[in-house]
């Protein structure tokens, strides 16, 4: 036993030799492992949203312009950059513009007691808006928001003063002259924020007092029939127009549209509780319904508000208006309806939007 147990421990004591020489024999005439270059993979790119801060406040991104944003978003504003014959210049360099709604124009429009075509034919009114609502360079809601920039000189040469709202957390400007409604919506050279009121200068008074008409203003004449608008803008509409067969007459005549929104046929629909196909089908009802819209001649909204209190329409009856002060909107019939987006310049009238779908008196 003793004997068997000398012999296995040699044994072992003979590999335990053998095993490091073997592994660096190996080691000196294995073929070396050449390492293989890792070959670069796409990138995956994902686009970000329209509200996501860039890496840099100051890197083109691609998308839309600035102007892009605003025209393709609001009438108002895109009409007043045209008229100024800011377009280029705002496409040109890096900007933040503060963009105000379509409804605010006509708030500012009451307070001044100005006519739409009195705003667009001042000049010097109208540049002196305008350039109070561009800043050069980038500024983000959050810029605000952080307390790190309290006020900015616009490209108008006047100062914004910013604030934020401690109930709706909104960034403010002027002291709550304007809010942010819609922030941080990045373009190819700048940023572009929603706000609720137009500003006006600290200067408004003197510029209110220069108007001149040049041809910039004439060069920004609408083009766009009646017709072509609602091709525009509106999907049911346009296809009622010419399931009706008016639309060669929306392109020639003189008119006032009120037309109503996509939404407004939907809720026709349920009212009649009718299909879309069958109401396309039923051309006396459609063409009975479409001229109740038109009003002979061109009616703006200021006209309303300054006393027509009803009109007569292609149809033969009679549209009512009033005024919601809560909403500070004009009203058709009782509040059957009520004017949305008002005064969009035709090259044969004007079209104003509206939330329903009016129905003539049987």
């Amino acid at each position: 036993m003793q004997k068997s147990m000398m012999i296995v421990g040699s044994l072992l004591l003979l590999v335990a030799l053998a095993v490091p020489a073997f592994a660096q024999e190996a080691a000196t005439t294995a073929t070396p492992v050449t390492a293989v270059e890792a070959t670069p993979q796409p990138t995956a790119q994902i686009a970000a949203p329209t509200n996501t801060m860039p890496e840099s406040a100051n890197q083109s991104i691609m998308g839309p312009s600035t102007v892009d944003v605003v025209s393709q978003n609001l009438v108002r504003l895109t009409e007043a950059v045209q008229a100024a014959g800011l377009a280029d210049t705002l496409n040109s360099g890096e900007y933040t513009i503060f963009a105000p709604n379509d409804g605010a124009f006509l708030t500012m429009l009451n307070n001044l007691e100005l006519s739409l075509n009195d705003f667009m034919a001042n000049q010097a009114l109208l540049q002196g808006v305008l350039t109070y609502h561009v800043i050069p360079g980038r500024i983000t809601s959050e810029d605000i928001r952080s307390g790190n920039l309290s006020q900015v000189e616009t490209v108008n040469g006047a100062t914004l003063y910013f604030g934020v709202d401690p109930i709706t957390n909104r960034p403010t400007i002027n002291g709550g002259e304007a809010s942010i409604e819609q922030a941080d919506i990045y373009a190819s050279n700048g940023i572009v924020h929603f706000i609720d009121n137009v500003l006006l200068p600290p200067d408004v008074n003197v510029l209110l007092t220069n108007p001149s008409l040049d041809e910039a203003v004439l060069e920004a004449a609408p083009v766009d029939s009646i017709e072509t608008i609602s091709e525009k803008n509106f999907v049911r509409l346009t296809e009622v127009i010419k399931a009706a067969g008016l639309d060669d007459e929306l392109m020639s005549g003189d008119y006032t549209l009120f037309a109503p929104n996509d939404g407004a046929f939907l809720t026709l629909l349920n009212e009649l509780d009718m299909s879309y196909a069958e109401l396309l089908a039923n051309g006396s009802l459609l063409k009975d319904v479409l001229e109740y819209h038109l009003v002979p001649g061109t009616v703006t909204v200021e006209d309303i508000e300054n006393g027509i209190g009803s009109l007569e329409t292609v149809n033969g009856a009679t549209l009512n208006f009033g005024f919601d002060p809560s909403v500070s909107r004009v009203t058709i019939n009782g509040g059957a309806a009520s004017v949305e987006q008002p005064d969009i310049y035709a090259s044969n009238g004007i079209v104003h939007i509206i939330d329903n779908v009016l129905l003539p008196p049987q």
